[in-house]
């Protein structure tokens, strides 16, 4: 049957209960012979206000012959039981649930986004979801999760190389405003590296062809800048409100362009060493409309790479 990896989350109230509460319901739903639970694991909360409460985060596989969106709605319903309501980015949340990888699909709409679009970025999701579907391939870098774990611990330690990025962006002022923010919030020592690549505007209306040699093109031009070391590609767009639950969807063409949905089949692009190592570093797409909340955005993301977590015990052995 089909494989879907979901994520909890929560730091609200009794979180570990309502965690708990959580995954009796994903079982009754899916059956326990349907689900694979990890262990519990706490972080601290990453991007949103300050003082808020650690997190607490787990990971489930689940063989259904449901649909990612059929999971999703079961998902939403068992989020609204428990009392979450979604309303900002960022916010604390009394539980959060989501789709994380169905099989080897990749959808981008205005409610769910599969492979869910961070990620890769967050060791407090990757940790616990190699403990369940450590060789599960991401079908966006074609690494498996365990590779892509690894990635993320070799930038924790007191020898680790700093954490660098390429950001894209149409436009150089785009870039000259991010990184003048960037050097302002005095939090720049905490990258090795940021490199810059002008990219060319992409309409969004724009052909499936011309989406094919832009891709090709931006490989070839990030492979000109970067070396080995850099650990994320950011796409800095552009959008009416970042703030919202919805943003995403300003940046669709680059998800398209990215190949973080299915609009460019993996199949359709020439397999070079280019666009190997482009394919394999994971992306993150960045509003920058609002310079100050793009440096906060920034941050939280580099700062979920690093981010020390820890086991909390296992709260699904009698489920």
């Amino acid at each position: 049957m089909p494989q879907t990896l979901i994520s909890f989350g929560a730091n609200l109230g009794n979180s570990r209960q309502l965690i708990q509460l959580a995954g009796e319901q994903v079982v009754a739903r899916f059956g326990r012979q349907n689900v694979t639970f990890s262990r519990m694991y706490r972080a601290p909360a990453v991007g949103g206000p300050a003082g808020q409460d650690d997190f607490y985060n787990a990971i489930a596989s689940i063989e259904s012959k449901l649909s990612a969106h059929e999971v999703w709605q079961i998902l939403q319903a068992i989020e609204h039981d428990l009392g979450r309501r979604r309303r900002l980015r960022w916010e604390a949340r009394r539980i959060d649930l989501d789709v994380l990888l169905h099989e080897q699909e990749k959808l981008w709409t205005p409610t769910l986004k599969v492979p869910h679009p961070r990620m890769y970025i967050r060791t407090f999701v990757m940790e616990p979801a190699t403990e369940v579907a450590a060789e599960w391939l991401d079908p966006i870098t074609g690494l498996t999760l365990e590779q892509l774990r690894d990635k993320l611990r070799a930038l924790t330690g007191s020898s680790a190389p700093i954490p660098s990025l390429t950001i894209l962006a149409e436009r150089a002022a785009v870039l000259d405003t991010l990184e003048d923010h960037f050097n302002k919030s005095c939090q720049a020592s905490s990258l090795g590296r940021i490199e810059r690549l002008i990219v060319p505007a992409v309409s969004r209306s724009a052909s499936h062809q011309s989406l094919l040699e832009m891709r090709a093109a931006i490989a070839k031009q990030f492979n000109a800048i970067a070396n080995q070391s850099v650990n994320l590609i950011v796409y800095a767009g552009t959008t009416p409100d970042p703030a919202s639950v919805h943003w995403e969807d300003y940046g669709r063409v680059w998800a398209d362009l990215l190949g973080m949905n299915g609009r460019l089949r993996t199949e359709e692009i020439e397999v070079s060493e280019e666009e190997l190592r482009f394919r394999r570093i994971p992306k993150y797409l960045l509003s920058v409309d609002k310079p100050g909340w793009a440096v906060h955005e920034l941050m939280a993301a580099l700062t979920a790479m690093t981010c020390p977590i820890q086991t909390d015990g296992n709260f699904f052995d009698d489920l």
